[in-house]
């Protein structure tokens, strides 16, 4: 039976922040993440990020970073757009076998690029989100991929010249309009042709050269019409959008909406007074508070029956609450554990560590900081 039939393979790389001052909220940092997902030779790819403040009169793009000793490649995924709350997301198809050229396994490092306006010029790149495919695998070509990255999306005539092995870019495609006048005619044809017609045909090139460019002014007028209009009418769905959750946050504000944590604190306080306080990470988490509960919280783990719940405080404000499930390190978490998205080494578990969920304490939903 070949190898390669009914094969699956699942990947998923945390994003990190990179660059700084590209969080939503001052002190808070983004984060994101992206899914491969590999079945026989097709490739699904889904870039989400969370906490990103909107690209204003830049562009968010997804990047694939392949580095070796002799060159740099970047791979464009598409446009991610972000949307006033700070998320955003991207998907993209591929075969396996041929991104830009290359096998989806030989791309190393996962970006989410900031163009500052995209312009015919070279715009300023930065990466606010960087995540590494593969483990033990360290981002040390940052330059390097700002500088590919600008060759890809504005060619080569960029303000760092790039030599040709250290940067391949992919072109973005062009459309080129070319306009060829034969003047050149077989000698051996129309021998019979005067000087009054030669004449005429001469003018009536002439014309025609004179409504090829007043077309091509007519579709450049009706392009930017079509632009701006475009332009105009986003504006007035953000002012919309803006209108509906300015509406929204008015009617939770009149409601006094609690947050989760206030919704719970009784709940989660009765459980820290019942069960034993344990210390599983001693400094790689500040501020935080563990206890250990002695029933299975995911039944498939058949080889554990108890997991750990923390309080983790930010500037005195409970900030996550965090269960973890005790487990080996693998590169993707085990069947059944969706939303556990790190693992770390813990003191209390003999070699072993801990898969990570953590909940937002103001919205109660699974978030994915970089903790």
């Amino acid at each position: 039976m070949s190898s390669s039939k009914n094969f699956y393979n699942r990947i998923f790389v945390v994003l990190h922040e990179e660059d700084q001052d590209f969080g939503m909220v001052h002190g808070r940092k983004p984060a994101g993440s992206c899914k491969l997902e590999l079945k026989d030779k097709v490739g699904k790819l889904n870039i989400t990020v969370q906490g990103l403040k909107t690209s204003g009169e830049g562009t968010y793009i997804g990047v694939l970073v392949s580095k070796n000793e002799e060159r740099i490649l970047v791979y464009q995924c598409g446009t991610l757009s972000v949307n006033t709350r700070g998320f955003g997301e991207l998907s993209m198809n591929f075969d396996a076998e041929n991104v830009g050229g290359l096998n989806i396994s030989e791309y190393q490092t996962i970006c989410v690029a900031y163009i500052a306006g995209l312009t015919d010029k070279p715009g300023n790149i930065q990466l606010p989100l960087v995540g590494n495919a593969k483990k033990n695998t360290r981002f040390t070509w940052k330059t390097e991929t700002t500088a590919a990255v600008s060759s890809l999306m504005f060619g080569s005539e960029t303000e760092e010249s790039i030599e040709p092995s250290a940067a391949i870019a992919l072109p973005a495609a062009s459309i080129e309009i070319e306009e060829k006048v034969n003047e050149n005619k077989d000698e051996n044809e129309n021998k019979d042709e005067n000087k009054n017609n030669k004449e005429n045909k001469a003018v009536n090139t002439k014309e025609n050269q004179k409504e090829i460019e007043i077309i091509k002014e007519q579709v450049e007028a009706e392009n930017i019409e079509i632009v701006q209009k475009k332009e105009s009418k986003e504006v007035e769905q953000e002012e919309q959008q803006d209108k509906v959750e300015q509406q929204n946050r008015a009617a939770r504000n009149t409601n006094v909406t609690k947050s989760y944590w206030e919704k719970t604190k009784g709940y989660y306080d009765s459980l820290f007074e019942a069960q034993p306080s344990v210390q599983p990470f001693y400094q790689l988490i500040p501020h935080s508070e563990w206890i250990r509960v002695g029933s299975g919280y995911y039944p498939s783990m058949e080889q554990t029956n108890w997991y750990i719940v923390g309080i983790i405080t930010v500037e005195d404000r409970v900030r996550y609450i965090c269960y973890g499930i005790p487990a080996p390190y693998t590169l993707l978490p085990p069947a059944g554990l969706k939303g556990f998205i790190q693992w770390l080494p813990a003191g209390d578990t003999y070699g072993l560590g801990y898969w990570l969920l953590y909940l937002d304490a103001d919205t109660g939903e699974t978030v994915y900081p970089y903790i």
